[in-house]
């Protein structure tokens, strides 16, 4: 089991102002006719702006207008200046990090606008630098499902800003209204991993991205030891699979769960990718028809992190201690077996109590009865299409 509170010391150091050599500065220009659709007020009891302010909802609403409100802009320069992120993982599709938000005063806003980050190759949807409303409440919702049940939590949404704009999809007839989504700020696993896959629009963008690594290596060591970086890289490593255990347990799909997707306390983000899962079977929720099993995830995040540890040892030295695979496998396993045991109606006290050989009994049969599940597949894609066309 991961300890929360040593997890939680080992946090490498979130910075006031994000380090110039891991974000890109961008010019802002105040957008018209703002208005805050949603306000997370169990979130903003977290803000120190929020009891600063004396409770005031209203007066928090003002603040986040004023310090939120904003979109890139290319002519002149600007009101006020956000950093885009630079940051790594699998699945940022020729990204070099956040291709539409930024850090913006003490938050972090998406839909701001197209970033220098945006990859050449990248799809339209987020190569517009926009963020939609109906995905922005999907995200919250998500956020709130995943934070209240999963025992690392998630980063949820602290509000949904418009601004009176909106864009049509010929493709599929819709418009769809354009939002700011506000966030607290906070730091992704991805912040120290290589953007290996960046088709940059900027010669030689690379090296930017490799001093970025460098230099955020480099304040963590100062913070927390070189020992205290590698300690913090296998626990968190620990907590992410065992979030995934849950999920896969749970059947709950968040369904991109890279290194650019984890926060440094475990936390899971971004959820426009996210659903609920039928059954313990393969899905197949890609068009070209190939089957997911959940239970890889934990092999990519394995990999991912491994790769991770390896650049971490280039630029610190060797670890006195490796990268634990055992480790992590182990805790994802057992918490799938002990989720599925409070599925069936066992209380965490009749877990607790179970002895070892009960517990590998039990965990003998579930793998059993998931490996005799995913010899088929779910296709959820067909199925959505049978239902959009009754529709």
């Amino acid at each position: 089991m991961v300890d929360h509170g040593e997890l939680d010391l080992l946090q490498p150091p979130l910075h006031q102002d994000w380090p110039v050599a891991a974000s890109v500065r961008m010019p802002m220009a105040r957008v018209e006719q703002a208005s805050l659709a949603w306000v997370n007020w169990a979130l903003a009891e977290d803000d120190p702006v929020f009891s600063a302010l004396g409770r005031d909802e209203e007066a928090y609403r003002s603040h986040l207008l004023d310090q939120c409100a904003y979109r890139v802009t290319s002519h002149g320069p600007g009101e006020h200046f956000a950093a885009a992120d630079r940051y790594g993982g699998r699945g940022l599709a020729g990204n070099g990090g956040a291709g539409r938000a930024a850090f913006l005063n003490q938050y972090y806003v998406k839909g701001v606008g197209r970033t220098p980050l945006l990859g050449v190759s990248d799809d339209f949807s987020h190569a517009s630098g926009d963020a939609y409303l109906e995905e922005a409440v999907r995200e919250a919702i998500f956020a709130e499902i995943f934070h209240a049940e999963c025992p690392f939590g998630a980063i949820r949404t602290l509000a949904i800003m418009t601004y009176g704009q909106s864009v049509f999809w010929d493709a599929v007839d819709k418009t769809e209204t354009l939002v700011l989504v506000i966030r607290r700020r906070f730091m992704r696993i991805g912040h120290f991993a290589r953007a290996l896959g960046f088709k940059s629009f900027v010669e030689r963008d690379g090296s930017a991205d490799d001093a970025r690594v460098a230099d955020m290596l480099m304040r963590f060591r100062e913070a927390k030891g070189s020992d205290g970086v590698f300690r913090w890289l296998n626990l968190v490593g620990e907590a992410a699979a065992m979030q995934l255990g849950y999920f896969f347990a749970h059947r709950l799909n968040q369904g991109s769960p890279t290194l650019s997707n984890w926060s440094c306390n475990a936390a899971i983000l971004d959820f426009g990718a996210s659903s609920s899962i039928p059954s313990y079977r393969h899905i197949n929720l890609d068009p070209v028809g190939v089957g997911v099993a959940y239970p890889n995830n934990v092999h990519g995040l394995i990999s991912e992190l491994a790769g991770l540890f390896r650049q971490v040892e280039l630029h610190l030295g060797a670890s006195a201690a490796p990268f634990d695979h055992a480790r992590v496998i182990k805790a994802y396993t057992a918490q799938v077996h002990t989720q599925l045991l409070r599925i069936v109606g066992f209380s965490s006290q009749q877990i607790s109590d179970a002895s070892a050989a009960e517990r590998h009994a039990f965990g003998q049969a579930a793998d059993a009865f998931i490996a005799t599940e995913q010899q088929s597949t779910v296709d959820l894609l067909r199925a959505l299409a049978c239902f959009d066309h009754r529709a």
